[in-house]
């Protein structure tokens, strides 16, 4: 599994490299999927280690190294996109880009949607402030897709359905 979401992830950056598409997508596992992150010691599925209680500090602990491991991917993607340039101009990949790392639960033993954590990388442009920190006030995840396709031209106002939220945030 490790070499396949390398390659999954060095395919994506070629792709983007060459001009082939402006959008990639990348997903590791099934929302509910188990998958056992063996490779860093871990035997329990990572379903099953979502929702371990805190007392259960074996089984938290085993759940961040399978975390870890997902942000270190993200972190190589972030790197693969540095190294490369744009075949427009501009920079690195990564300057010309904006890369969301979203996860669908805030909280996965209580099945929350709330104070969901989201990474945004990369500059856009120019059109992205790094290295901040925002706390949407429990506003609908979709303003902050609706947010990004504004920051490449596009006009919508709403991201999947209306009732999620229309316009985009006013803090991106």
């Amino acid at each position: 599994f490790p070499k396949q979401a390398k390659y999954q992830i060095d395919l994506a950056v070629r792709a983007l490299a060459c001009g082939l598409t402006r959008v990639a997508s990348l997903q590791l596992s099934h929302t509910v999927g188990d998958r056992v992150y063996s490779w860093v010691g871990v035997a329990d599925g990572h379903h099953s280690l979502s929702h371990a209680d805190d007392s259960n500090t074996s089984k938290v602990a085993d759940f961040v190294k399978a975390e870890r491991w997902n942000a270190e991917q993200f972190a190589y993607l972030l790197g693969q996109l540095k190294a490369t340039p744009d075949p427009d101009g501009g920079g690195s990949l990564l300057d010309t880009s904006i890369v969301l790392w979203a996860k669908e639960m805030g909280d996965g033993r209580m099945h929350t949607c709330e104070s969901v954590p989201w990474v945004l990388a990369g500059k856009g442009n120019g059109t992205l402030q790094t290295g901040g920190y925002l706390k949407l006030g429990g506003q609908n995840h979709a303003k902050v897709l609706v947010s990004l396709c504004q920051r490449y031209g596009l006009t919508n106002q709403t991201f999947g359905t209306a009732e999620a939220g229309t316009g985009p945030l006013g803090v991106l």
